[in-house]
């Protein structure tokens, strides 16, 4: 006997020594294209008769041959499907089955693929789960014998060997799934609006199905039973449109005193009101006695009851009920968030609907509630499925064994009777690191094997933006649901090889390279628990052009090596395009809405000075701290006025400093009476800063939006899961002051009130300042700090900076060598710039732009109507030999046009023995924002006498015109 997994293998004994050599020939079932053996199975539309057909056209693709279906057979060979009496008489036991489960058997000269099937009639809707072990055996002989594979719908999507002649081996399989549990998410490719959709899915004549994909979803195993199928009952059980008028007390004590009823998200329940669990109690004895929702005030039970479940569960981003009753015992161990609580109300639930035989209250172990219940005792019909973050946090030691510790717990809570939510959706679209594939099949491996002693199973939510980013994961999720002690290796290599064919080396390097990178967007920063790259990181420093161009290259080996074969073709066409090809594509979105190294990050320093008495930094404290600038946004097109912000942080909390400039006060428009919160606070001069990261307890993306007007005046929100909290209240502390120049704002922000417990830990979050400034009688203008968001879409998370905490104090600034590095100071004729030479060539080429402008009162415009060079320079005496300096400066580009690219366009020149740097290499051209340049260079240990080092700010035989501002020459101590 030889065990596989729950596969077993057993051959078959006969007696005597003649008979024992006949039975290890194989069985043929066809010989030259031709059928040799009769498919015995009803013709009907029972499990048994689909698998039939199914088996019958899979053949008839594999061999050539027409394979006969009938009822009955005299003469084998015959291929029996389904139980049978036949199968019993030969001693074939399908009744000690594991669910799923199916037998593959040669008995004599005869073929048996039979399992636990539902009885009678049965439509083929993967989400019916009704038992279908013969279909599971007809597909496991298809792929163990006959070589098909099922990679995926849609064109080209099976692998179907040709063989004439087929046999079968004469063993008898047991094939069993380790896990019960087996299903993916977003299963409905055109439905959620997939890019790619139709080359993984065809749509059905109406538009409205998937066939194939369907019928793909039956080949990969899709689970046939289904433990706590869904999610956020509370919800769709409409507590607030039957009870609110009347009980409003059954509804979540909110900080403000108000109750969670109608709120942007919905309405929220006090868990501990036993008004609440009577009407969950009786809605769940309605559901489960078979009643209409109608008795109960619905008008269905969708989402609420599932089969034999009736769901017990919060809705997403629950606010901590404040009534006594909930923090005395929330008080009593903060630890268990409301675990104590809500799974109190879930076992008083099942204990009084325990009569219901078979029947279950589900719930999920999922934000508030996640930890298990110390004090309450979960009754056997209670049924939970715990959401952890899975392969990827299986993956870092530091999360590995706290994600492991809450599995245990729970599953022994459970007594193994526990299935998972787990999330591989850290590139799905709402997240800042969306548009790049999320390929981890070895860490998917890892983690299943990890947690097989401890649960049945897994729901994967494995969002992505593209499908073809997706599949093979897809693919290698549901084998391994299946066996997840199966040689992934193994299983990768069988995909590339009969998927790809003579293309299988190149397509499986690009994989292999993508599954590098996607580890190093969470390793990126360093440290034992994830840390996921900021969006100017994934491109510059992940998915670079180089790493791009590297599979390029192995795409065009696979389009060679895959030609001539039109189903290879097709499939390398689909990576190149749709994979390789739409990284290409998000790259260059990224480059147009942020720009190459438009690098809006800022580092938060830990302040050296202690609040003051009003929890603010004294004025005094904000002195040698960088600081960022706004740049215009919307239709504002020049800098008319500086914004500058600076932030530090102290224990417990964020500070922030605006500088506004104003020259214009006396048309200023806000209002002197605004109040806090008031809505309308916007059409004041404002200042609004926005952070956004993600939040476990919900396990999504938090943001926190504040407005600030020059009063100091506020008005803030709290947006999660697309929805906005205006109840929210982030209780800054805030000091506005007017200046000769304007005016200034002051903020302690509290660092718990937007879910940030350790900064340091935290590491990074998304940030954007945005600055409104309205005018009496003129037109307003608008300020952004991130580049990307300057269209307009302020609060869109994925066009944010980062804001990165660091535990040490700010450093000294560095002293820049370069004068008049900022170029705002002019020359004595105030035409030109002090400290830096224009040729007499250029004079008419350059002058000072005092509105267009990255900081400062100026920048410097070099313009050419007609190809040639314009030089903007400075001699550097300060640069000392056997010393390694970092050149930097901001630039702008507009209507950059080059007969022949390299060379020709803007760029940066330093000069120095040893070394004459051109930066970048490729110079740049067309129209962009401000970005920046920066580089390093090590002079020589000797300089040869009258060498001077130099700066030279340049454009080269180019039309059009560039900007630079902010440049700096600083020396690296090493």
């Amino acid at each position: 006997m030889m065990v596989r997994g729950l596969r077993t293998l057993v051959f078959v004994l006969l007696a005597g020594m003649a008979a024992m050599a006949s039975a290890q020939e194989p069985l043929v079932l066809a010989r030259g294209g031709k059928a040799l053996a009769t498919i015995v199975a009803p013709t009907d539309s029972t499990v048994p008769g689909i698998a039939a057909r199914e088996l019958k056209s899979y053949l008839d693709q594999v061999t050539g041959a027409e394979f006969t279906i009938a009822a009955s057979a005299d003469a084998p060979p015959r291929i029996f499907v389904g139980d049978c009496p036949e199968a019993q008489a030969a001693g074939l036991d399908v009744s000690a089955l594991k669910r799923d489960g199916s037998i593959r058997a040669v008995v004599g000269d005869d073929l048996y693929l039979l399992g636990r099937d539902a009885p009678g009639a049965v439509r083929m809707n993967l989400f019916s789960y009704f038992e279908r072990g013969s279909l599971f055996a007809v597909y496991d002989f298809l792929e163990d014998v006959c070589g098909v594979r099922f990679i995926k719908a849609g064109p080209y999507g099976e692998v179907i060997p040709p063989a004439p002649t087929l046999s079968v081996p004469r063993t008898t399989v047991r094939d069993e799934p380790v896990f019960l549990d087996r299903s993916l998410c977003q299963f409905g490719l055109h439905g959620y609006d997939y890019p790619d959709a139709g080359l993984h899915a065809t749509r059905s004549e109406d538009g409205r199905g998937e066939p194939d994909r369907v019928m793909w979803g039956f080949k990969a195993r899709w689970e046939t039973g289904k433990m706590v199928a869904g999610c956020h009952s509370s919800h769709y059980l409409l507590f607030d449109e039957r009870f609110a008028a009347e009980h409003p007390d059954w509804f979540a004590l909110l900080p403000n005193g108000q109750r969670a009823t109608n709120t942007p998200r919905g309405s929220y329940l006090c868990y501990s009101h036993p008004g609440v669990i009577q009407a969950f109690i009786d809605d769940a004895r309605a559901y489960l006695a078979g009643e209409k929702p109608e008795t109960r005030g619905l008008t269905t039970w969708n989402k609420c009851g599932y089969g034999d479940e009736f769901m017990v569960d919060p809705h997403d981003s629950y606010p901590y009920c404040q009534c006594e009753a909930c923090q005395r015992v929330h008080q009593a161990d903060p630890d268990q968030d409301f675990s104590e609580i809500i799974f109190g109300a879930v076992a008083k639930v099942a204990e009084a609907t325990a009569d219901f035989e078979g029947k279950y209250i589900s719930t999920l172990a999922y934000g508030p509630k996640v930890q298990p219940p110390k004090t309450v005792k979960l009754p056997s019909n209670v049924r939970v499925r715990l959401c952890i973050n899975g392969p990827l946090y299986h993956s870092m030691p530091g999360t590995r064994e706290k994600q492991l510790d809450l599995l245990r717990r729970w599953s022994e809570r459970m007594a193994g009777d526990l299935v998972l939510w787990v999330y591989t959706d850290q590139a799905r679209p709402t997240k800042p690191i969306a548009g790049v594939p999320q390929v981890e099949a070895h860490a998917i491996a890892d983690f299943l094997r990890a947690v097989k002693p401890y649960c049945k199973g897994a729901f994967f939510e494995n969002e992505s933006t593209a499908q073809t980013f997706r599949f093979l994961d897809e693919y290698v999720t549901m084998k391994l649901l299946w066996d997840p002690d199966q040689d992934v290796d193994a299983l990768l290599d069988d995909y590339f090889t009969s998927f790809y064919g003579p293309a299988a080396e190149s397509i499986k390097a690009i994989y292999a390279r993508l599954e590098v990178l996607w580890r190093k967007v969470y390793t990126i920063y360093g440290g034992d628990q994830p840390r996921f790259a900021g969006r100017v990181d994934l491109w510059e420093r992940i998915y670079t052009e180089e790493e791009l161009a590297t599979m390029d290259a192995l795409v065009a080996q696979a389009v060679e090596s895959a030609a001539g074969n039109e189903a290879y073709a097709w499939r390398v066409g689909m990576i190149r395009d749709e994979l390789v090809g739409r990284l290409h594509a998000n790259r260059e979105d990224y480059k147009r809405t942020l720009g190459v190294a438009s690098q809006a990050q800022a580092f938060c320093y830990r302040a050296q000075v202690e609040p003051g008495d009003d929890g603010l930094l004294p004025i005094e404290a904000w002195a040698n701290l960088p600081h960022e600038v706004l740049g215009p946004a919307m239709e504002t097109e020049k800098l008319h006025v500086l914004t500058h912000f600076k932030t530090a942080w102290t224990p417990g909390t964020l500070h922030l400093l605006f500088e506004c400039e104003e020259p214009d006060p006396d048309a200023d428009p806000t209002l002197p009476d605004r109040q806090a919160d008031d809505v309308d606070l916007w059409k004041d001069q404002t200042i609004e800063y926005m952070l956004t990261l993600d939040d476990d307890r919900i396990m999504s993306q938090s943001q926190y939006h504040t407005m600030i007007n020059n009063r100091g005046v506020v008005c803030d929100l709290h947006k999660a899961l697309g929805e906005m909290d205006l109840s929210w209240n982030g209780d800054p502390v805030v000091k506005a002051e007017r200046t000769e120049t304007g005016w200034t704002v002051r903020v302690a922000a509290p660092l718990e009130k937007m879910g940030i417990s350790d900064p340091i830990k935290l590491g990074r979050v998304s940030l954007n300042i945005v600055r409104h400034r309205p005018l009496v009688d003129k037109p307003h203008e608008y300020y952004a700090w991130s580049p990307a968001s300057r269209p307009g879409n302020w609060t869109e998370a994925t066009t944010h900076g980062q804001l990165i905490f660091r535990d040490e104090p700010a450093p000294l600034p560095p002293v820049n060598l370069l004068q008049n590095g900022s170029l705002d100071e002019p020359d004595q004729r105030g035409r030109f710039f002090m400290g830096w030479a224009v040729p007499t060539a250029n004079a008419d080429n350059i002058s000072r732009d005092t509105e267009i402008r990255y900081d400062g009162a100026a920048s410097a415009r070099l313009h050419a109507d007609e190809p040639e060079t314009v030089t903007l320079l400075q001699y550097v005496d300060g640069v000392q030999p056997g010393r390694t300096y970092r050149f930097s400066c901001k630039v702008r580009l507009e209507n950059v046009e080059v007969a022949e690219p390299g060379h020709n366009g803007a760029y940066v020149n330093f000069n120095a023995p040893e070394f004459n740097l051109f930066v970048p290499d490729q110079a740049l051209t067309g129209t962009s924002d401000w970005r920046n340049i920066e580089f390093e260079g090590t002079t020589a240990a000797a300089f040869p006498e009258g060498r001077r080092p130099y700066i030279r700010l340049k454009i080269a035989d180019c039309t059009g015109t560039v900007w630079f501002d902010e440049a700096s020459l600083v020396e690296v101590q090493r």
